[in-house]
């Protein structure tokens, strides 16, 4: 059971980090970026509560971190009514983590969300816009569950990601016409008909696909919050589809604009390597590299690269040990020394494959294909050893018998 709540959980959650992050303006009209907003929405939401938003969002996928924390705090202040403030806060931190994979704003994070809670439910007994509180709500409930599934709290998590889905429904039937939520529905339709078609214990679904992908465009032409998330989860839905080309052109569209985004570029590299154009997908992860070095992870994902390339595993090997050194979480960690075996594997290196094997095995005990690959590479051992055996063990001579000549 614990896949089928991960999987769910880990979808519905994931996606709902890229969904509209909430921002704010500290000075009601003044927009801290070169852009600005009517704040128009069918929502009901006051334009200056909605232009705010649009504005936040807008610092946090050029990731300027710092500066949207202090434009969430101002709203915090200027919608004292709102839960926005706190969620929008909450959201930097989590954006921020999701880059490298890691907890380093936990604690900050489960700080903006105890405030978050504390304001939501005088809202939702008050609010004269119910679908904003259900949105807000929505958002929270959808990256919590992510942030559960990274703490292996799986039942708890495919809890949230389905009521967060629930409160998305809500909104699209008060607001027909709020074309955000397109976004969690698309990757609900589309990623459930993935899940369900690849993990036989899921109950069927129906292909949905097409489905899905209408609503991401949806999401990507009109969206008023989520119009760049919704491009992320384009993308990577066209690289699952085999749609590499559609994809790479989906994500440099998307990195003309906001060249900055670390997820866009990881997304795009992904994109490269899957169509096998290695050398791009390389340069534009060490560029990102070079911008950001905090974003350790970018170690990993090179390591990627040049594990399916096969063109150089000793370059593969010292990327995830160069990675390994950030100190990732366990699943990362665990994942990075089975690729660590299977590249000594490749090399026939079946010691120190099961080794490897071995420490991934010891983090996560339920790694099934570790475990299938430990197997493998003792029998592979074993063989080599016999073989070894066989060919130093020294063969009897023939007796010929000679011949007299008389």
């Amino acid at each position: 059971m614990s896949l089928k709540y991960s999987t769910y959980a880990l979808l519905l959650g994931a996606f709902f980090l890229m969904l509209l992050l909430p921002a704010q303006a500290s000075g009601g009209s003044h927009s801290p970026i070169d852009k600005t907003f009517s704040g128009e929405n069918p929502l009901g939401v006051s334009r200056a509560e909605f232009a705010a938003t649009q504005a936040g969002m807008e610092l946090i996928y050029h990731r300027r971190y710092q500066e949207a924390l202090e434009h969430f705090e101002g709203m915090g202040f200027d919608f004292p009514d709102s839960p926005v403030g706190p969620i929008g806060r909450a959201l930097v931190h989590q954006s921020a983590m999701f880059e490298n994979y890691d907890f380093s704003r936990e604690r900050a994070y489960q700080t903006e969300i105890a405030e978050f809670q504390a304001r939501l439910a005088p809202a939702q007994r008050s609010s004269r816009t119910p679908e904003w509180i259900s949105f807000l709500n929505g958002v929270y409930l959808g990256v919590d569950a992510m942030y559960d599934v990274r703490k292996k709290r799986y039942v708890r998590a495919f809890d949230k990601a389905w009521d967060a889905l629930e409160e998305m429904k809500r909104v699209q039937r008060g607001a027909p016409d709020f074309p955000d939520v397109q976004l969690a529905l698309g990757v609900y339709n589309y990623w459930r008909t993935v899940l369900t078609k690849s993990i036989k214990i899921l109950p069927r679904f129906g292909d949905h696909r097409a489905e899905g992908l209408a609503q991401l465009r949806a999401a990507r032409k009109g969206g008023l919050l989520a119009s760049v998330p919704a491009s992320f989860a384009l993308t990577f839905s066209l690289i699952e589809g085999g749609k590499s080309a559609a994809a790479i052109s989906e994500a440099q569209s998307t990195a003309t604009q906001y060249p900055n985004s670390v997820l866009n570029q990881m997304i795009l590299a992904q994109a490269y390597r899957k169509a096998e154009r290695f050398d791009e997908s390389l340069a534009l992860l060490n560029t990102v590299l070079e911008r950001t070095p905090e974003v350790q992870r970018t170690w990993f994902v090179i390591a990627e690269v040049h594990y399916s390339s096969r063109k150089d595993n000793d370059a593969a090997r010292a990327a995830y040990k160069r990675y390994l050194k950030s100190d990732p979480v366990p699943a990362y960690t665990a994942y990075t020394f089975y690729r660590l075996g299977q590249l000594e594997t490749r090399g026939r290196n079946y010691a120190a494959a099961i080794s490897f094997y071995e420490r991934a095995l010891a983090i996560e005990p339920k790694f099934n294909r570790a475990k299938k690959r430990l197997k493998d590479a003792k029998e592979s051992l074993t063989k080599a050893k016999e073989k070894k055996k066989k060919s130093a063990t020294p063969q009897p001579r023939s007796r010929v018998r000679s011949r007299r000549t008389g």
